[in-house]
């Protein structure tokens, strides 16, 4: 995954771990940025952060939303753009990735589809060029490449094709722009 999407998961544990500061014991708990805008609310249950968390931009518009049950996210989280645009929407139970996470270009448009469960990738991963076309297709198990994976040029024409077996590519083919075969 790249290096936002780590960002913001590590954001959202963030605020369901509560900074690590002193937690109150239950109810809400609100921080603000020096200008008075808020920055952070959590709610705590028996000193554990648990129920909706929020982090909030300087300029006041929602940066992530998450929840969490006994300090770990669980249910939805989703991330946004400083513009209030949809970076980032995943599940989590009990603090593991579950399911499809999707992350988004500031266009609305869809740039990545990673499966999971719990915890690690496992399923087709897809990302998309910006115009909307198929970048690469990778099936993973376990955390690993595992089985075809196919990456794409950007007019939609298929560029290699491979099997990869417990992480490591055993089968590759590879095409021009044309789509023509191309020997390795």
């Amino acid at each position: 995954m790249e290096k936002r999407i780590i960002f913001l998961i590590a954001a959202a544990m963030f605020l369901i771990a509560g900074c690590g500061e002193k937690p109150i014991q239950d109810g809400l708990k609100i921080e603000y940025y020096k200008n008075g805008v808020k920055h952070f609310e959590r709610n705590f249950k028996n000193g554990k952060p648990n129920g909706i968390a929020k982090e909030y931009y300087e300029n006041g518009n929602l940066k992530v939303v998450s929840n969490g049950k006994d300090g770990k996210r669980d249910g939805l989280t989703k991330a946004y753009y400083e513009d209030g645009t949809l970076e980032y929407e995943g599940t989590f139970k009990g603090g593991l990735a579950e399911g499809v996470a999707k992350i988004y270009y500031r266009n609305g448009k869809i740039k990545d589809e990673v499966n999971f469960k719990n915890g690690k990738e496992n399923g087709f991963n897809r990302r998309y060029y910006e115009n909307g076309n198929l970048e690469y297709e990778i099936n993973f198990q376990n955390g690993e490449p595992n089985g075809s994976g196919r990456v794409y040029y950007e007019n939609g024409n298929l560029k290699t094709e491979g099997i990869y077996k417990n992480g490591k590519i055993v089968q590759s083919s590879f095409y021009d722009t044309e789509g023509n075969s191309v020997p390795e």
